[in-house]
C-alpha cells in the first residue's frame, strides 16, 4: 500500500505555468541541517499527511492556541520526547504531572493575501482567462495552489484549488483594509489567506511534579505508555464563534506542544482520522439517533475532514482546529459506543462524484430547506451542494423559499424530515427580539448609519436565507453580505432563514426588531436532524447521503 502527497505551493502569475508540476518544501527549511528540532517543527507546520501501517491518514488537530502554559496528567506513565536547545532528543518516562511553560518566543513572519476568486484544479484551464479578465478590471493577481492530492489503492483523492489573490501584506489590518476596498469596488466576497515566510522561535521549560526537568527549543511530544488517554488540565479550549471554555479534556494518540505563529504555545493532537471521528461524531449528532443516521453522519464527517486537509491553517502547526471553524473535536470524553459502532461500520468510507471528492458539509437543522454552497461560503458552485426542500414532495416549495411563500413556510411549517425526527424541535421554528439601540451599538464606525430606521433583505438564497441585508439609518445606509455576518450582527441568530418585523409598526424609528426564523446553522449539505427523520422513515445511510448530496455522489473506500 503506497501513498503520495503533493504539498501546497504559491506561484506568481508569470512563472505559474512553468512551476505547475514542481514540488518544493517551504523556503525557510532549505538550509536546515537534518535531524534537528527544526525538522520536527517543520513536520507539524508542513500540512503534509502521513499514514499508519493500515493506510489510515494521520492528522494534526489544533486543540488550544495562544497560551503560556499547559498542564498534563494521566492514569499511566507518559513518554515525553523533548527536543532540547542543542537539537538533541531527550526521551523521558514519567508518571507525575507535567507542565510545559513558555520561556521566551518570537512570532512567525507571515503574509496575508486577499483572495478574490477560487478555482478548482479540474477547471485550471480557466486560470489564464480569469487572470486576464481581472487585469482588464484593474487588478494584477498572484496564484496560490492549496490542497492535497492523495494517491491510494489506485484512487486519486484531490481537494486542490487555486486562489487568485490581490496583494500580499505583513499586517492583517492592512490586508483587511484592502479587502474592504475591493469589496466596495467590485462587490465581491473575499477572504484572507495566510502563509508563513519564517517560523516562530523560542524556548520551552518542562517541569515534572513542579520540578524543572529540561528546556526545549520549540517542541515537546507526550504519548501514553499503555494507550491510556492523557488529560490536558484546566485548559482554555476554543469553542468557536469567539467563545472560550476552560476545562480539562482527555485525548488519545500523541499530544504535542509547540510555539505557534503568534509566539505563544499551541497544543496539538496527532492521531488517526477515525480516532478524530470518535471525538467528532458524537459532538455533531445525538448518539441516540437511529444507526443509519449515525452512519450517514460518520461518512459525511470523514469526507468533510478530508476536503479540508491542506486547505486550512497553513500558517499553523496543525491541519485542522477542534472548533466549529473546522470540525468540533472534544477528545475521548465524548466517545460513545453507538457512534463508535457507526464509525467502524463505515470505516474508510467517503463520497465522490464525477471523480471528485465531495465536501460533505452539514448543519444541525435546515428548517426544512437546505441552501446552495455559494450562498454560504466564498466558493464556486458545487453541483453536489444544491439547496432542496427536505420533505415529501410539496408543490408550494418546489422552486425554493421565496418572498411569496416565506410567510406560509415560517408560520405554517410544512411536513419535513426534520419536523418528523423528534429531535431539535426548538430549532425548527423560533422567534428572537433585538433592540434597535443594541443593534446600533454593534455596528462599528465603518458601518454606522446613525439611528436605525429599517432592516431590508436585498437577496435571499434558494432556502430563503438572507444573503444581503441593507441597514438604513437617518445618516446613511450599509449593506451586510454573508449569512453568518448577518446572524452575528442580529444577536447570533440560529439561522439566516428569517423574516424581520419592527415594533412599533408605524414608527419612523423602531424600538425593536422581531425576528421569526427557521433552522439552526448554515443549511448547506446534510441536515442532521433531517437525516434522523429520514432514518426513522426507513432510509439507509446511502439513501440519506444521496438525498442531500445528489444521486451522482457514491460511497467510496479510502482504507
Amino acid at each position: 500500500m503506497t501513498a503520495m502527497i503533493f504539498p501546497n505551493h504559491s506561484y506568481h502569475v508569470f512563472v505559474f505555468l512553468l512551476l505547475l508540476l514542481s514540488l518544493a518544501t517551504p523556503a525557510w527549511s532549505e538550509s536546515v541541517p537534518a535531524d534537528t528540532n527544526t525538522d520536527h517543527l517543520q513536520e507539524m507546520y508542513s500540512n503534509r499527511l502521513t499514514f499508519d501501517g493500515e493506510g489510515t491518514p494521520q492528522v494534526g488537530v489544533g486543540l488550544a492556541v495562544d497560551q503560556q502554559e499547559f498542564n498534563f496528567s494521566s492514569d499511566s506513565s507518559m513518554n515525553l520526547t523533548i527536543y532540547n536547545k542543542e537539537g538533541r532528543v531527550l526521551p523521558v518516562i514519567t508518571s507525575g504531572p507535567v507542565t510545559v511553560r513558555l520561556l521566551d518566543a518570537k512570532p512567525a513572519q507571515t503574509r496575508a493575501h486577499v483572495v478574490v476568486e477560487s478555482i478548482e484544479a479540474r477547471d485550471r484551464s480557466n486560470l489564464s482567462p480569469r487572470i486576464t479578465d481581472w487585469k482588464q478590471r484593474g487588478l494584477d493577481l498572484m496564484v496560490h495552489r492549496i490542497g492535497s492530492v492523495i494517491s491510494l489503492n489506485g484512487d486519486i483523492i484531490s481537494n486542490v484549488r487555486y486562489l487568485l489573490t490581490a496583494g500580499a501584506f505583513t499586517s492583517n489590518e492592512t490586508a483587511r483594509a484592502r479587502q474592504r476596498e475591493l469589496t466596495k469596488r467590485y462587490g465581491l466576497k473575499s477572504h484572507l489567506f495566510h502563509e508563513m515566510t519564517a517560523p516562530p522561535s523560542g524556548h520551552l521549560q518542562i517541569l515534572v511534579e513542579g520540578n524543572v526537568l529540561a528546556e526545549s527549543s520549540g517542541m515537546v511530544k507526550l504519548l501514553s505508555c499503555d494507550d491510556k488517554p492523557i488529560t490536558a488540565v484546566d485548559t482554555a479550549f476554543d469553542e468557536g464563534f469567539g467563545k472560550t471554555k476552560r476545562e480539562s479534556r482527555s485525548f488519545a494518540g500523541m499530544l504535542y506542544v509547540v510555539i505557534g505563529r503568534n509566539g505563544t504555545l499551541t497544543l496539538g493532537n496527532w492521531l488517526g482520522l477515525d480516532d478524530i471521528l470518535r471525538g467528532t461524531v458524537p459532538a455533531e449528532i445525538f448518539p441516540s439517533a437511529p444507526m443509519e443516521a449515525l452512519k450517514a453522519q460518520a461518512i459525511a464527517a470523514r469526507g468533510h475532514l478530508l476536503a479540508k486537509l491542506g486547505t486550512r491553517h497553513l500558517a499553523d502547526p496543525f491541519h485542522l482546529c477542534a472548533s466549529q471553524h473546522c470540525q468540533v473535536y472534544k477528545g475521548v470524553d465524548s466517545h460513545h459506543v453507538r457512534t463508535d459502532d457507526a464509525i467502524w461500520q463505515t470505516r474508510g468510507q467517503f463520497l465522490m462524484a464525477q471523480g471528485k471528492l465531495v465536501d460533505t458539509v452539514y448543519s444541525a437543522n435546515s428548517g426544512g430547506h437546505t441552501e446552495n454552497n455559494e450562498n454560504v461560503w466564498f466558493q464556486v458552485v458545487d453541483p453536489n451542494l444544491r439547496g432542496r426542500f427536505d420533505g415529501p414532495p410539496n408543490p408550494l416549495y418546489s422552486g425554493g423559499i421565496t418572498s411569496s411563500n416565506l410567510d406560509a413556510f415560517l408560520d405554517h411549517p410544512p411536513v419535513t424530515y426534520a419536523s418528523k425526527s423528534g429531535y431539535g424541535n426548538g430549532h425548527h421554528r423560533w422567534t428572537r427580539t433585538i433592540d434597535a439601540a443594541t443593534l446600533t451599538q454593534k455596528l462599528d464606525a465603518k458601518q454606522s448609519v446613525g439611528r436605525i430606521q429599517a432592516l431590508v433583505p436585498l437577496r435571499r438564497g434558494v432556502s430563503g436565507r438572507i444573503i444581503d441585508l441593507k441597514i438604513q439609518g437617518d445618516k446613511g445606509e450599509t449593506i451586510l453580505t454573508g449569512e453568518l455576518k448577518i446572524r452575528r450582527l442580529l444577536g447570533n441568530l440560529p439561522s439566516a432563514l428569517i423574516r424581520i418585523g419592527s415594533e412599533p409598526l408605524a414608527a419612523p424609528y423602531p424600538e425593536r426588531f422581531v425576528i421569526k426564523g427557521a433552522g439552526f446553522g448554515h443549511g448547506a449539505g446534510m441536515c442532521q436532524t433531517g437525516a434522523i427523520g429520514r432514518a426513522k422513515a426507513g432510509q439507509t445511510a446511502a439513501q440519506i447521503l444521496s438525498a442531500y448530496y445528489g444521486k451522482a455522489a457514491s460511497i467510496k473506500l479510502l482504507y
